[in-house]
This record gives C-alpha cells, sequence and structure tokens, in this order.
C-alpha cells in the first residue's frame, strides 16, 4: 500500500487577490482519482486545466513542465522538503465562480495520482479554498461552491464541526479512536483514511498483538521519490459527526513527523469522501452529511504491494509486511510486465478480493501467483 503525501511548501506567502464580488455559486463535476483525491475543472490565465484541491498546501501550486512551458516561471523560490524551488510569476487562477491572482510554487506533478490518464496541473491549496465555501459529493461526483462572504445555507441533515487549529495551523477537527478522544487535522489531500500519531494507545494495539503491517509513504524529493514505511493497522471503532465507523484503517506516523507531528491524528480524503462533505477554510467550519458510503466497510489492501507508474512501466516501491506478496518474494525494485496475463493495470492490484488469484509476471522473466487476501 502507497500513501502518497504531502509536500510541505514554505517561504514567502502566495500574493493573492480577492476573488471578484458578487459572484454566484457555481457547481460541476467532481473528478475523484483511484486514491480517493477531489479534482475539478480549474484555468490558468485562460488554459483549461485539472485542480487537485488539498487544503494542507499553502501556497498553491502548479506543474513545474506546464509553467516553465507557458513562460510563467518567476524567480523567487520558495522551500520545499528542505529543497529550493521556483515561484510562478503572478498569474489568473480560476475555479468555478472564484478568480484570483496569485504566485504558486513549482512543483514536480508526475507523482500525483491522474484522472483517466490527465495529469493534474494546478493543487489549489488553502489560499484559494479560503476564498470559498465548498461541498463535495463523492458518492454523486458533483461539487458547489461559493464565495464565503454570499448568504450560505448547509445542506439538510449536515452536520457543523467548528474548526479548530494545531500549533501548527492545521485546522482540526475532534474524533474519537476507541477509547480516546484526538485533534484530528482535516487534510482533503491525504490518501489514507486516517492517520495516527505514534502514542501510547498504538504502541499497546502492535504489543498487544493486533494485526499490522507496513505502507510506503511517497515523498517527492526533486525529481525522484524518498520511500518511508511506517506500520499500519486498523482501529476497532472511530466516531466523527455522529457517525460511528467500525475496523478503520490507520498508519501511524512518528510524533517528530516534520508534516504532521503537530496532530494527534489526520483524517484524509477517503474518510470525508464518505459523507457530502463541505469546507469552509475562512469561517473554519466543516459540515459533514453522512450518506449510503458511511456505512460501507473500508476496503483492506490484499496483495501488498506499493507500485509507482513511470513511462508506461510498472515498478515495486514497497512490499508490505506479512503480505501475500512478501510471501511470494517479491522486493522493492521489481519490475511488472503483466498482470493476470495482460498489460500491468494497477486497479488489478488495488481491487483484488480476498480469494482470487493474481497471477504477476516480472520483468526478470519470473512468473509469481498469489491468493489474494486481507492481512491486517
Amino acid at each position: 500500500m502507497l500513501t502518497r503525501r504531502k509536500l510541505v511548501v514554505g517561504g514567502a506567502a502566495a500574493v493573492l487577490a480577492p476573488a471578484a464580488a458578487g459572484q454566484a455559486a457555481a457547481g460541476g463535476e467532481l473528478h475523484v482519482s483511484d486514491i480517493g483525491h477531489a479534482l475539478v475543472a480549474a484555468a490558468i490565465d485562460g488554459e483549461a486545466c485539472l485542480a487537485l484541491l488539498d487544503n494542507g498546501y499553502n501556497p498553491s501550486a502548479i506543474d513545474a513542465d506546464f509553467a516553465i512551458a507557458r513562460g510563467l516561471a518567476g524567480r523567487q523560490s520558495v522551500t520545499i522538503n528542505g529543497a529550493a524551488a521556483r515561484r510562478t510569476q503572478d498569474l489568473s487562477v480560476r475555479i468555478g465562480p472564484i478568480s484570483a491572482m496569485l504566485s504558486a510554487a513549482m512543483l514536480d506533478m508526475t507523482h500525483v495520482a491522474p484522472v483517466s490518464g490527465e495529469r493534474v496541473r494546478l493543487i489549489a491549496g488553502r489560499d484559494l479554498l479560503s476564498q470559498m465555501i465548498v461541498t463535495l459529493d463523492f458518492e454523486r461526483r458533483r461539487y458547489l461552491m461559493q464565495r464565503p462572504d454570499e448568504p450560505f445555507a448547509a445542506q439538510k441533515g449536515a452536520v457543523l464541526l467548528p474548526l479548530g487549529e494545531s500549533q501548527d495551523r492545521w485546522q482540526t477537527v475532534r474524533v474519537g479512536v476507541e477509547d480516546r478522544t484526538l485533534q484530528a487535522g482535516v487534510d482533503l489531500g491525504l490518501s489514507a483514511p486516517l492517520l495516527l500519531r505514534e502514542s501510547e494507545q498504538t504502541r499497546g494495539w502492535i504489543d498487544g498483538g493486533r494485526r499490522w503491517s507496513t505502507a510506503a509513504t511517497a515523498i517527492p524529493r526533486g525529481g525522484d521519490l524518498v520511500i518511508a514505511a511506517r506500520k499500519v493497522t486498523r482501529a476497532q471503532r472511530m466516531t466523527i459527526g455522529m457517525v460511528r465507523f467500525g475496523e478503520m484503517p490507520v498508519e501511524i506516523y512518528p510524533a517528530d513527523d516534520p508534516v504532521f507531528g503537530g496532530c494527534e491524528a489526520i483524517i484524509g480524503a477517503p474518510l470525508l469522501g464518505r459523507f457530502v462533505t463541505t469546507l469552509d477554510v475562512s469561517g473554519s467550519r466543516l459540515w459533514l452529511k453522512a450518506g449510503a458510503a458511511t456505512g460501507v466497510r473500508f476496503h483492506a489492501p490484499t496483495v501488498g504491494l506499493g507500485t509507482r507508474v513511470e513511462g508506461g512501466v510498472l515498478s515495486v516501491l514497497h512490499v508490505a509486511a506479512n503480505s501475500p506478496a512478501e510471501r511470494a518474494r517479491i522486493v522493492a525494485g521489481d519490475v511488472v510486465a503483466r498482470l493476470n496475463g495482460t498489460k500491468p493495470n494497477r486497479d488489478v492490484l488495488r481491487l483484488a478480493q480476498p480469494g482470487e488469484t493474481v497471477m504477476i509476471e516480472l520483468a526478470s522473466g519470473r512468473l509469481v501467483k498469489l491468493v489474494a487476501q486481507e492481512y491486517y
């Protein structure tokens, strides 16, 4: 299992002009990536593109190749995961009814999950999202946006959850995890449903014999990915917005994590996607409306491979502990040539059901037969 971790963008803040007054609410199609990210149609300097909504970024970011090809690169810099990166010149961005002028960070976005083969060109961060109230209906694949100073009425049945703020400026919401109440950061860009900071509680789970494995965190650095593994298990129960979930997948991160360490927990897109989610960043408000998806058990990984596709090549980045892939002696660095006799598609690995046979042909010529099963 491979989790995409956010890039930390520091340095000078983005230059953001207020959205024009008098713009009405507008909606459209919500695209959802295979790892749960919310994406919408947008435009950069009038050119159509796909934007990923991620309140964990500040400032927003655009694809470096896209910016350079259009002469948008500026001379100022920001710090991204300890490395210097350039900022863009001031540019015009439009999402729904929201138009803004900003200077964004330039990032390599080849590692961001595409939708229907289309690459993401814009990550709409907190600076852009603070200019709107956005409602995301993941089940119906629709979104609605409006300016925060326009009259707003929450959806009928939605539960209002006021947002607090952590010491490192994450917007947080109260959640229950088994016998603890935690302040959890809200992160639309996180591809895991729930992260927990390492604590006596999580150590007790593992030491007490709870089934566990590992997941890979992919940290983009320059043109490559740095892979770090952390333990994953399941919380027996988790509560948010008056909805209780059982058997919640949990990834455990160290207390000194440079991105999430200031929060006790983080909730991500797969969990928020079980609700009709309305986020008002500037007003520090979150509404959650339960739907049919809140009663569906979270899918558990069944193969145990974290992979990357680049240049049409599917390579193995991580093999989960105690998984069928580990027992089959697949290792990081292996290249997958064929899956079930055809061109490799990661959905085969992601969606394999317990008991299903998966045939993996490696580029080395080795043929691996494994039976999918939950391993934590």
